[in-house]
């Protein structure tokens, strides 16, 4: 499968993760000639699904991490700790960022959020790295996970919007409420708040969609307005579009110390690790189940495949 002699070490043959699809899947992968990555964060695997003659067909590598995926212009960039990975090998970026999210600018810049320093910044291509955007309420990039700043989104003139579980300017501030998340726009201020976990913004069809992670939903952000679209059987974090619609990843559900309102209903109807294929009037088209052993999915990314392959 194209792509993934690009994603460094090897399998672990002991440890291979069991993928299963379903019917659907096949049929839409194939048609739309893409693959599915997936991060498997603290479990360090990358997944990849796809579809070819007609079959599910997967690959997979370890990193010992892997967190935040992208699509680069030469393939696939993958997050690990203090590296990026991507087709020219490993770029160093320093210690204590915990990537949440990747992206690509306009330039063919690398830019990557760096939860722990609150900020997003870019490699400076000497082993460490260069802050390029933070919220207003921010006034510094120590490693103290101030806001929790976890995704963004770009566009032609630059951030667009970015998701924090907080406005909090103190170390680990925004873990005393889950559900005072906030979408910030590209000038710094918030433009949404009272959220539950919000994570993973990204531009489709003329919205801004975000995965409201804490009661397991993805919906669209208008006028400082959260609408949910759909609910879907896990905590929803990590989205991609492919053929007009979302690419949803999904965990098992986070037991923090406060009550989310996504776990009773998972615990009541069930739950999935893997990822979702959602239309923009919230139908699942189509579901992948992936076996982590930890059962976090944090990142997806779509991979278009090469003819042939």
């Amino acid at each position: 499968m194209a792509g993934m002699e690009i994603l460094g070490p090897p399998l672990d043959p002991d440890a291979p993760l069991a993928v299963r699809g379903s019917d659907d899947l096949t049929t839409i992968l194939g048609d739309l000639g893409v693959a599915i990555a997936v991060t498997t964060y603290r479990d360090g695997f990358v997944v990849l699904v796809g579809s070819i003659d007609g079959r599910l067909v997967t690959r997979q590598r370890h990193y010992g991490h892997a967190s935040a995926i992208a699509t680069g212009p030469d393939g696939l960039l993958v997050a690990g700790a203090g590296v990026i990975h991507g087709p020219a090998g490993a770029t160093p970026i320093g210690t204590d960022h915990d990537v949440h999210a990747l992206a690509v600018d306009g330039d063919g810049v690398v830019v990557f959020c760096s939860t722990r320093r609150s900020c997003l910044a870019t490699p400076d291509g000497g082993g460490g790295w260069t802050v390029r955007w933070r919220p207003d309420f921010v006034t510094a990039t120590a490693p103290e996970d101030r806001c929790h700043l976890n995704g963004f989104t770009l566009d032609e003139t630059g951030v667009e919007a970015a998701t924090a579980l907080g406005v909090s300017d103190e170390p680990a501030g925004w873990r005393d409420r889950l559900d005072r998340g906030v979408v910030v726009g590209g000038d710094g201020r918030v433009v949404a708040d009272r959220l539950w976990l919000p994570h993973s913004p990204i531009r489709l069809g003329g919205d801004l969609w975000i995965a409201e992670s804490g009661t397991g939903s993805v919906g669209v952000v208008s006028d400082g307005v959260y609408e949910p679209v759909a609910h879907l059987p896990g905590f929803t974090r990590g989205l991609a579009t492919v053929g007009g619609h979302l690419v949803v990843g999904l965990s098992m559900p986070w037991r923090a110390r406060h009550a989310l309102p996504v776990t009773d209903r998972l615990d009541r109807d069930g739950a999935m690790c893997g990822f979702a294929v959602v239309d923009v009037g919230g139908r699942v088209l189509a579901s992948c189940w992936v076996s982590a052993p930890r059962g976090e999915v944090l990142d997806v990314a779509a991979v278009a495949l090469d003819a042939g392959t």
